[in-house]
């Protein structure tokens, strides 16, 4: 009918002209919308970074830097550098019912002036919305709002949009109800605010989160960490632990998590041990028993000190990843826009455009060629010469700085670790690698005397094996020269 035809043609120029703005706007470098994350001020119709993202970019660097989220919302509340509070109906209905106002700057203040907005008839959702538009008030940070950041991707100028298409529904009488937006169920990213954090430094961190995550247990004794760095009883900062992400339970596959046993003797002296343990043994689905971790950790790092890492990985530099990565948003732009393109054709009624298909499929073909090629290079960039001078002091948790970096080195390189217990007071670890010409090593590892064999594996299933010294390119070649 009239209505119905009208109403589709008021969706068509609604969706057509919100997809004209926001392509003039990335083109032109004009900001899109008013809603911003809190870093990220709208200022001359162009966003702009204010003094909130000091903030943002000294936690990203203190957590890359191995602070744990705790000790980070710490320093930055004591440089007073909070962060603007969003008011919610939930909160302003708090401070109604007389409950706490933790953490909030200036908290008299905010809770005079929402009582005002009571007494005089406004309901919380209207407080909320007049607190957060007339008034900025700031909180101090916690473990959650930090870890919550460093979680946040639009530091990195992406957003993610949700493609989405206007719906025109009508009522039993056939009259139009008010358009309403529907999920295409398809995502993509668009490069769109200041980019604070680079792209690797963002994956870096949400690698480094998924390795810290802790694990609850009620051992009574012992107590759980992940490699993020901590405090002791002494309120010293300390990195217990450099391979958690790395590690796996060679029987079940499962995580495995460090596990501190603090025990007091009688003389009141504390021992401290520190173990590796499977997730699933935790939980009585796996029966591998604990791992001296100090022993594991300095066997792979004196491996580690002697691979030849010339011959071993190649590496790329950062300049040509991040041109790589630039491209990679390029070409998703590209994508969304072909995409819009096609779908408003369809929409109009119109054939679909031969040349616009051919350049989807090109830009699609062309964006996997890539991401696979930034798979492979990714992470990859060692620094050998940090590693193959390692002394005694990183084996010292006070250094957590040093112990910090050799984690992040360690990750670029190896892919997982797995750990056996083969007979008594002998391990044997697997050692398996992202890239390069090795695909993994065992170590036959004794537990008072150190590494006693060595093994490697390489592509097409040759195999090199030595009495615990670290297979060198000489070694293979002779090896070769015998059979």
């Amino acid at each position: 009918n009239l209505a119905h035809s009208e109403s589709k043609q008021k969706s068509d120029r609604i969706s057509k002209g919100w997809q004209r703005r926001r392509r003039m706007a990335l083109d032109n470098g004009t900001a899109i919308t008013a809603r911003t994350p809190y870093w990220i001020d709208v200022r001359d119709n162009e966003y702009r970074l204010n003094n909130s993202s000091i903030a943002v970019v000294e936690a990203f660097a203190m957590y890359k830097q191995g602070l744990s989220c705790g000790l980070i919302a710490k320093k930055l509340n004591e440089l007073k550098h909070y962060f603007p509070y969003m008011w919610t109906k939930t909160a302003v209905q708090h401070i109604v019912d007389g409950l706490n106002t933790s953490g909030i700057i200036d908290a008299p203040r905010a809770i005079k002036t929402i009582k005002a907005f009571y007494k005089s008839g406004f309901s919380v959702e209207d407080i909320a919305k007049k607190m957060n538009a007339e008034f900025q008030f700031m909180k101090e940070w916690n473990a959650p709002a930090v870890h919550k950041l460093l979680q946040n991707k639009s530091v990195t100028g992406l957003v993610e949009i949700q493609k989405r298409k206007l719906i025109q529904e009508f009522d039993s009488d056939g009259k139009p109800l008010e358009l309403r937006t529907k999920s295409e169920g398809e995502k993509y990213f668009e490069s769109i605010y200041p980019q604070i954090i680079s792209i690797d430094d963002f994956e870096l961190i949400q690698k480094l989160l998924e390795s810290n995550r802790k694990v609850d247990t009620k051992t009574g004794k012992g107590q759980t960490t992940g490699g993020t760095v901590t405090q002791n009883e002494d309120g010293e900062l300390v990195k217990q632990f450099i391979l958690s992400s790395l590690c796996r339970c060679y029987k079940c596959g499962g995580a495995m998590f460090n596990n501190i046993v603090r025990s007091k003797r009688k003389n009141g002296k504390v021992d401290t041990y520190s173990y590796l343990r499977c997730l699933n043994e935790r939980d009585a689905h796996c029966d591998v028993k604990a791992l001296n971790y100090p022993v594991i950790e300095r066997a792979i790092i004196e491996h580690v000190k002697g691979l030849n890492f010339d011959t071993m990985f190649k590496g790329t530099n950062n300049s040509e990843l991040e041109l790589l990565k630039t491209r990679e948003v390029e070409l998703l732009r590209d994508i969304a826009t072909y995409e819009d393109a096609i779908a408003a054709r369809k929409a109009a009624g119109k054939n679909t455009s031969p040349v616009l298909v051919t350049s989807l499929v090109d830009a699609q073909d062309d964006l996997e060629a890539l991401q696979k090629k930034i798979r492979a290079i990714s992470g990859v960039t060692v620094n050998a010469e940090e590693l193959t001078s390692l002394n005694e002091s990183v084996f010292d948790v006070a250094e957590y700085e040093l112990r910090n970096m050799v984690e992040l080195e360690l990750q670029k390189i190896i892919k997982r670790i797995t750990f056996n217990c083969t007979e008594k007071n002998i391990y044997f670890i697997t050692i398996q690698y992202n890239t390069g010409t090795v695909l993994q090593h065992g170590l036959k590892v004794d537990k008072k005397k150190g590494v006693i064999e060595t093994y490697e594996l390489h592509e097409g299933n040759k195999g090199y094996v030595s009495n615990g010294e670290v297979i060198t390119p000489a070694l293979i070649e002779a090896a070769e020269s015998k059979n």
